[in-house]
């Protein structure tokens, strides 16, 4: 995490200290030595506190690819459809509409980001679930970017070496669904990665902005809600990519009515009034 000055690292200290009490503790390292730590990073920035033991997906697309692949090896079948409706049939699930399609399930488990929000106002249930919308560049090269991922604290934003090149990625927005991107946060990722990352190669650079699910509470919903065998499980706001595979295996447990590791009772449906 590269600062401008010692001061802005003090100021962001309380939030080490908590890393470290998870047992994240980091290496200061300032003046000179952050160049030499990581070349690509510009002279404006003075102090660099380093996380060590931590991994990250340079291909997102590749990973979850391999994971339908292994789904469908396994016997699982995939329909890539848009789900129109959820069905409920005598108080209980029967299964969804896709794509015009009935298909039937005693079971159903809503993924669907903070497009839940919809799939369960068909119902009647209200989810207080709203967009976080995030931003990033992704650059065609990986030239003058970092060779590992750096969060960058006066920006604001993640720098992290893709299989497709460097991808800038931060802020945060409340915007809804609806409405197109806004200029502004483009504008400050480009400004702000320019000047912690001078030798970027800027050309054949596209943008995205996408839609992160948030609940108030900052926990996401996992368990059943509503009608008698329809489960959830959104509301992961930005670490959906990590902390997707234990809410697989947790909701896996759950649904086939083994007792989960943990304690599921704080992210249950009751908090927001969804339960049977």
């Amino acid at each position: 995490m590269p600062t401008r000055t010692r001061g802005a690292y003090e100021a962001d200290r309380a939030a080490l200290e908590i890393k470290a009490q998870a047992g994240f503790r980091h290496l200061r390292i300032a003046g000179r030595d952050v160049r030499d730590y990581d070349p690509a990073l510009g002279p404006g920035l003075g102090c660099l506190a380093v996380l060590k033991d931590h991994g990250f997906v340079a291909d997102p697309g590749g990973y979850v690819a391999a994971l339908a692949r292994a789904f469908e090896a396994e016997g699982g079948r995939l329909h890539r459809t848009e789900v129109d409706a959820l069905r409920i049939e005598d108080g209980a699930v029967s299964g969804v509409m896709a794509g015009g399609e009935a298909l039937s399930a005693d079971r159903v488990l809503v993924t669907a980001g903070v497009g839940a929000r919809a799939l369960l106002a068909g119902l009647g249930l209200t989810l207080p679930l709203e967009s976080e919308r995030g931003y990033h560049y992704q650059l065609a090269s990986g030239d003058g970017g970092p060779r590992q991922p750096l969060m960058v604290a006066e920006g604001a934003f993640v720098a992290t070496p893709m299989a497709a090149g460097t991808r800038l990625a931060g802020v945060l927005e409340f915007g809804g669904t609806e409405a197109g991107p806004s200029e502004a946060p483009f504008a400050l990722i480009r400004k702000q990665g320019a000047r912690a990352f001078p030798g970027l190669d800027w050309q054949g650079a596209t943008r995205w902005m996408g839609h992160r699910p948030g609940l108030p509470d900052s926990l996401p919903l996992l368990g059943e809600v509503g009608p008698k065998g329809l489960w959830a499980g959104v509301g992961h706001h930005h670490v959906g990519l990590t902390a997707g595979p234990k809410t697989g295996r947790l909701l896996a447990e759950a649904m086939l009515d083994r007792r989960p590791n943990i304690d599921l009772a704080p992210y249950g449906a009751a908090r927001f009034g969804l339960t049977r």
